[in-house]
């Protein structure tokens, strides 16, 4: 007797396909099979060229029997970061109105510039009315009042993310470019700037202008969380995070950068923080300088770490030695304890931050987590473990009274480079990039502009 599955059954199933050649084929299986094979298909749309976009429009947009399948798009990703050239600037009129579904939109690489769009082509995106997630990557805009009207216009956005985003001129941005606010009430709650900046660069000055647009309008008191790199929140930086800084409960500092001088963030303008995430320090004067400026009751603070690996791995010093002899060298383990042990014993301000973390205002602190990496090492479990018990008894050295509340954990990343750090901890730990305050059931590795940090060079 030929056994017979519930037809929700079989959908339920098909649901958790990820694989999207197993999509097609179990398309091909039976006309059973075809609707929930198709739903899930489409659920991603992918459009790395030109090609693609034309395909895309001839077979599924302008084809009566398709059409239907639109509904099913939650997430639209026009280029891969591999090909400037993509013509787009009818990407908003072919598609408005028809993505009722739509969640995140994902534009990445594209010039226009090079190919312009039609000046009031933001406009259209008033029909994405359902689109929570806007995701840049290395575009460049016309202008800064087209990335403006373009954030603004998007009546349910949620969350934005950018990276690498510039236009023309950004050192002499208008006024009056700055100034205008939306025109209803803004949802953003959180903003994650993914790429590191320098002062003085184009990138920095788009950042700049972009943060004081949010100052001034009423998004300052819509967002929640914050990622941003280290320089911007200077002092001398010019962005008014007094106005921005009440509204956010989660803030994020990272760098690329971990062998600059000192940060000069400042956070005393944020004075309802939660929680407080510091990546790519490998000083405990780095940690020391910015807790020293919290007002707020943080609830959590991440610490990220990384040890370089040229001190993991010195280089060949080239000093005369005998043709059969073989240098000394310590083993991978043995090196990282060491310099663990020198880095927590060397560094004053583990003290004084011991003094800091106790003051009133950290008195609720309710967790740090303390991630780590040291390239490949430590490999294995048992190496792990000796490294994890090392740096608890470290901080029970150098911070009895943080170590006696029972709050710290330590974790590791093993990723080679630092833009592998970052990908990691944002895909997996970083509560910013996690803070779903818009009604999202989805977590932070099934978010799609998550996913596109793996392919970002």
């Amino acid at each position: 007797m030929l056994l017979r599955i519930p037809p929700e059954i079989i959908d339920e199933i098909i649901g958790w396909i990820d694989h999207p050649g197993t999509l097609r084929s179990s398309c091909l299986v039976c006309h059973d099979w075809l609707p929930a094979s198709r739903h899930r298909l489409l659920g991603i749309v992918y459009i790395p060229d030109a090609v693609t976009y034309d395909l895309f429009l001839t077979r599924v947009v302008r084809c009566e029997d398709m059409r239907a399948c639109l509904a099913s798009i939650r997430t639209f990703v026009i280029g891969d970061g591999k090909n400037p050239d993509l013509r787009a600037p009818t990407i908003f009129h072919d598609l408005a109105g028809l993505l009722p579904s739509l969640d995140t939109l994902i534009l990445d690489s594209l010039d226009w510039i090079k190919h312009p769009p039609h000046p009031r082509a933001p406009l259209t995106l008033s029909r994405f009315a359902n689109v929570r997630e806007l995701g840049l990557f290395s575009i460049t805009f016309p202008s800064f009042g087209y990335f403006r009207r373009m954030v603004t216009f998007l009546p349910s956005l949620a969350r934005l993310t950018l990276s690498d985003f510039t236009w023309p001129h950004p050192h002499q941005t208008p006024f009056y470019d700055v100034a205008p606010e939306p025109q209803t009430t803004p949802l953003l709650k959180s903003i994650l700037v993914l790429s590191d900046v320098q002062s003085g660069d184009d990138r920095a000055a788009c950042l700049n202008t972009l943060l004081v647009w949010l100052s001034r309008s009423p998004f300052r008191r819509s967002l929640r969380s914050a990622s941003v790199p280290e320089g911007i929140l200077g002092r001398k930086s010019g962005v008014l995070w007094n106005d921005i800084g009440p509204s956010l409960t989660a803030l994020e500092i990272h760098s690329t950068r971990p062998f600059c001088g000192e940060p000069v963030a400042d956070l005393t303008g944020f004075p309802n923080l939660q929680c407080l995430s510091i990546l790519m320090t490998y000083r405990w004067s780095t940690v020391l300088n910015v807790t020293r400026t919290v007002t707020s009751h943080l609830h959590d603070l991440l610490l990220l770490m990384r040890v370089p690996e040229h001190l993991l791995h010195p280089p060949d010093t080239g000093s005369w030695r005998k043709p059969d002899e073989v240098p000394a060298s310590s083993p991978p383990l043995a090196r990282l304890q060491g310099e663990l042990n020198r880095v927590f014993a060397e560094d004053t301000a583990m003290a004084q931050l011991d003094a800091v973390l106790d003051a009133a205002n950290f008195r609720q602190l309710q967790a740090l987590r303390f991630y780590f990496n040291a390239g490949g090492s430590p490999k294995g479990d048992d190496e792990r473990k000796a490294i994890s018990h090392q740096i608890l008894q470290l901080f029970s050295k150098h911070t009895p009274k943080l170590y006696a509340r029972g709050i710290l954990t330590v974790d590791f990343l093993f990723e080679a480079n630092d833009k592998e750090i970052m990908r990691n901890y944002w895909r997996a730990c970083s509560p910013v990039s996690q803070l779903r305050e818009f009604g999202s059931k989805a977590t932070c590795t099934d978010s799609p502009y998550m996913n596109r940090l793996d392919e970002m060079d």
